[in-house]
């Protein structure tokens, strides 16, 4: 029998553990399909999601108030990775992501984007990443 909690996941597999980071305006029904699409994506890469942050914003820039309510969430949390779907739903300036995962580098930690998966601490190819 295999045990399931935030931080093991099936068969005995120790998962990371994530935060989801969900960029949206659509209702919070359409959020939790998300955050549910995104959990499957996420524990099928090794990944635990314990907690999930809303931006409902309409805002990309880097300084919004919705991204520091995100980073003070992150310092409580004992995350080891943050989960987005897109890239482009953190910032869709490449310095301004380069300094958002850098920012999370010097926490400890990571970005998984579910289309295209671990991202490099430096992004020096961005057009790579889809920005």
């Amino acid at each position: 029998m295999s045990k399931r909690n935030n931080f093991t996941g099936v068969n005995n597999r120790v998962n990371a553990r994530g935060v989801a980071f969900i960029k949206s305006r659509k209702s919070i029904d359409n959020v939790k399909t998300i955050l549910n699409d995104m959990n499957n994506m996420a524990d099928a890469n090794g990944i635990s999601l314990t907690r999930a942050y809303h931006d409902p914003s309409f805002s990309l820039d880097y300084d919004r108030r919705e991204l520091d309510d995100f980073f003070e969430m992150i310092d409580s949390e004992c995350a080891q990775v943050v989960v987005v779907r897109s890239l482009n739903e953190i910032t869709d300036n490449v310095s301004d992501l380069e300094k958002f995962i850098l920012t999370l580098a010097a926490k400890g930690v990571a970005v998984y984007c579910i289309a295209i998966g671990p991202v490099p601490v430096t992004i020096s190819h961005a057009e790579d990443y889809g920005c």
